[in-house]
């Protein structure tokens, strides 16, 4: 009877487990689109500098540099694991594999939210600021939810941004940091693809 307890328990755990990384492997897939328009976009961007404002006249920026600035946490639900840590129910789990994962995975996720703290910073203490002063964002934010159906009174040269290298090392290293971002999250899909194949039923 201890043992039947004991096996019921433990497909309860691998049950939940799978669930919730089926959910967890949604959400990240969404995550990393969003991440990776963001990079690809200031990768164009990229494209832009040193150009003449003629050329640079035809192409829609206020919705490219919106684009360039997406950016959100990956938020995944850890509910089965912090219960497993909790409750000292992990020692029903007797895949050793999946032990390990799940440390992994814990370390992995650890990773990559210090790398989302450390673009998020990037991103509010030097790229908003310095767009801020020179550019129009109601202009860009009506690709936002703002949805501005005018533009700004204001006039400035939108342009003058391609010819200042400041921007241009602003915009360097702000995908470098996305790319590190990027990186852990390929790394937690893989992981969360292993786990999913331990918890599924045979």
């Amino acid at each position: 009877n201890e043992h039947q307890k004991v096996i019921k328990a433990e497909r309860e755990i691998l049950k939940n487990l799978n669930q919730e990384f089926q959910s967890n492997k949604r959400e990240l897939q969404k995550q990393k689109s969003i991440v990776l328009k963001t990079f690809e976009t200031n990768r164009l961007l990229m494209s832009f500098f040193g150009k003449e404002k003629k050329q640079l006249q035809v192409i829609n920026l206020d919705s490219l540099i919106f684009y360039s600035l997406e950016f959100d946490q990956y938020n995944p639900s850890e509910n089965t694991i912090q219960d497993l840590l909790q409750s000292g129910r992990s020692d029903f789990i007797s895949n050793d594999r999946l032990k390990n994962l799940l440390f992994d995975w814990t370390r992995e996720y650890k990773i990559t939210q210090e790398r989302y703290d450390d673009s998020d910073e990037k991103l509010r203490i030097e790229m908003i600021p310095y767009i801020t002063k020179n550019y129009l964002i109601k202009d860009m934010d009506q690709y936002g939810n703002l949805q501005w159906k005018t533009k700004s009174a204001f006039e400035i040269d939108k342009y003058q941004m391609f010819k200042d290298y400041i921007y241009e090392n602003l915009t360097d290293d702000w995908m470098y940091r996305l790319d590190r971002y990027l990186n852990s999250l390929d790394r937690l899909e893989a992981i969360i693809d292993e786990i999913l194949e331990c918890t599924s039923e045979k």
